[in-house]
């Protein structure tokens, strides 16, 4: 019996009965599609986001539980970039460079440089753990807490602030002595 005949045979005085939601809401087993999704973000423009502005990617990705599951393969590429990156500066720039110093019986202070290194590398490792853990959770298809979701974002807002900076550093700290070497300043 629809909602029409239960209308015309019910007293004006009795209240209609409530649609059947489970019908109309999406569920684990069929989910909606998302441009059925009122106020959904395709996922080009996430991507998009990705690319260019990563912050604005980042809150849409928190807005919409649909996302979520993409916080873990972030958090394991930007870990894995970092400790890529700061990897071959340790094992094989910075050595070149002493070497080359001390080639030159150049005096060279002892730098930091390997130490922030192995920093960013040790942060690129925690990221991947921290990753596996959020992959976990998301493993049941259910939205992530609003905690692990803000630790997430603080961790790829560092990390998508200090990468540049430490390349920043690095060139400063490794480029610009030998360029000064091999210039003849």
């Amino acid at each position: 019996m629809d909602n029409k005949e239960l209308h015309e045979t019910q007293p004006a005085s009795t209240p209609l009965p409530a649609p059947d939601v489970a019908k109309t809401m999406p569920t684990k087993m069929h989910p909606l599609p998302s441009s059925v999704l009122p106020g959904s973000t395709p996922t080009w423009i996430i991507i998009l986001l990705l690319v260019f502005f990563p912050p604005l990617a980042w809150y849409f990705m928190w807005k919409e539980a649909r996302y979520h599951r993409w916080f873990p393969v972030l958090l394991w590429l930007y870990g894995i970039i970092s400790i890529t990156l700061f990897a071959i500066i340790t094992i094989f720039v910075y050595p070149q460079i002493n070497k080359l110093f001390e080639s030159l019986n150049i005096e060279r202070e002892n730098t930091w440089l390997p130490y922030a290194a192995g920093t960013a590398v040790l942060l690129g490792i925690c990221e991947i753990l921290f990753g596996i853990f959020l992959f976990k959770k998301t493993q049941n298809g259910t939205a992530l807490p609003n905690k692990l979701l803000l630790i997430t974002l603080i961790i790829l807002f560092i990390q998508w602030i200090t990468i540049p900076v430490w390349t920043i550093i690095t060139q400063v700290s490794i480029i610009s002595p030998v360029y000064m070497i091999t210039s003849g300043f």
